[in-house]
């Protein structure tokens, strides 16, 4: 039982962290950069693994927040540099980095090194495995972005609304996407533990377009929607995999999430 307290408190710091990140990226149509960053991880975390032959959590988190980082410059750096549509862009990268972490884990899994075990876990998670330190970096990133959300929301709402009035007020269009980048790169790391990678842009993306569609005019509410699913659909998620131990909690967050945003445009459509 107390495991399992462990499991809710910590996946939910996360999904609350998601929930943020989440709606900004929907409303600066950036949804795919979360994607991008969620699958080009696993690069990161191999290569990490391959440097240092242990699985010690600090240096593998090290390693997936330089390829995120390395993944979103290629991507900027594509995007004023060639003729590429932005989509095409995104795709390319995504595709790129991903096969590269699983060619890697490939190779890791081929090793003769005991450490190797479990570190195929990060590809869709195992929220079972979170500890009490794992829950207390959680609240640590969780405060962290709620804080910049707090003092920068004004300005990352120019920023992203209207970017020639941000500007001509002094405000960096390209430093508010610094800091949107930042946020979502220490999300998606600290929520790779309890989803794994391909699972993470699911809990970014779905509760934000819901709390978007549930309120589209109050940016307050619409976080405080955001962060509520997503805490609600990892209570669920984890009821289920309590009373059933043999499912897993990551793929049932998302099934329910995605459930329920089904459900909400349904019910909006028709009204």
């Amino acid at each position: 039982m107390i495991n399992f307290w462990y499991v809710l408190i910590g996946a939910s710091l996360i999904a609350a962290t998601a929930g943020i990140v989440g709606v900004w990226l929907v409303l600066r149509r950036e949804a795919l950069r979360g994607d991008v960053v969620s699958h080009s991880v696993l690069a990161g975390i191999c290569t990490a693994f391959l440097a240092y032959r242990e699985k010690n959590g600090w240096i593998l988190l090290l390693g997936a927040s330089v390829s995120a980082w390395l993944s979103l410059w290629t991507m900027d750096f594509l995007q004023a540099h060639t003729k590429l549509k932005k989509d095409t862009i995104m795709a390319l990268i995504l595709s790129f980095f991903f096969a590269v972490g699983l060619w890697i884990l490939v190779k890791i899994q081929s090793l003769n090194n005991s450490a190797k075990s479990g570190l195929d876990s990060f590809l869709f998670g195992k929220t079972a495995s979170l500890l009490p330190q794992d829950i207390f970096v959680a609240l640590i990133v969780f405060f962290l972005v709620a804080i910049i959300n707090l003092f920068v929301k004004k300005w990352l709402f120019w920023a992203t609304f209207d970017e020639e009035y941000s500007e001509s007020i002094g405000y960096s269009v390209k430093f508010v996407r610094n800091i949107v980048t930042f946020m979502s790169i220490v999300s998606i790391v600290m929520g790779l533990q309890a989803v794994g990678v391909v699972l993470m842009s699911a809990l970014l993306i779905t509760p934000a377009t819901i709390a978007l569609v549930l309120s589209p005019k109050n940016l307050s509410n619409t976080f405080l929607w955001s962060i509520c699913v997503n805490v609600f659909v990892v209570l669920i998620g984890t009821l289920i995999s309590y009373f059933f131990p043999k499912s897993p909690t990551g793929p049932w967050i998302v099934i329910f999430c995605s459930l329920l945003a089904f459900g909400v445009f349904a019910m909006k459509k028709n009204r």
